[in-house]
């Protein structure tokens, strides 16, 4: 990746031995496929761009990604431009939806070493540990529009990710009526 970019102008190739947080921090916009950097920007209130059609490329055969995270905006590489160029021009709404994403699902930022800490010393003390035990919520109801949609996205994926790469007669398939889809688009207009 080094050789293929470093030549490119606008890229910055960061040291393998960077914080990676580091880096996220710096960022306004965190573009990725299925790593985990995107919850870690979350986490830091950097909003995040899955790239649905980015090849994984250190498995054999090469695979598509697959993201379950629901707080990142889901693209595919030809939309990638558009994309991002609409979240810096919005970018309050799309940070907004990332801080509330990550308030509700984080808990303790900022203290939570100190209050680890703090239980570790109240345990080899033999104290009582100062912090209340955390209680899971009980099951919440997703909506049914909600849910309907997150089970589509998930079968959608698993036909263009698994079906139409490993299968040849089913890519063939899907090529086919791509070219269906995409010609009455054209027609269309």
């Amino acid at each position: 990746m080094y050789e293929l970019h470093k030549d490119v102008k606008g890229v910055t190739i960061l040291p393998p031995s960077m914080n990676i947080f580091d880096a996220i921090m710096a960022s306004d916009i965190l573009v990725s496929e299925e790593s985990s950097t995107m919850s870690e920007a979350a986490f830091v209130g950097v909003p995040a761009v899955f790239v649905s059609d980015w090849l994984i490329p250190d498995v054999k055969p090469s695979r598509y990604p697959i993201c379950h995270y629901d707080f990142v905006t889901k693209k595919m590489k030809a939309d990638l431009r558009d994309c991002t160029s609409n979240m810096i021009s919005n970018y309050a709404k799309y940070k907004t939806e990332v801080e509330n994403y990550r308030d509700l699902n984080f808990s303790n930022i900022g203290s939570s070493c100190s209050m680890i800490m703090d239980i570790i010393d109240d345990c080899v003390n033999g104290n009582n540990i100062r912090y209340e035990v955390l209680s899971s919520k009980k099951n919440q109801r997703v909506p049914f529009k909600k849910c309907v949609k997150h089970l589509c996205g998930q079968l959608y994926l698993e036909i263009y990710v698994n079906w139409k790469v490993n299968n040849v007669l089913f890519g063939l398939l899907w090529k086919f009526w791509k070219t269906i889809k995409d010609a009455l688009k054209i027609k269309g207009k």
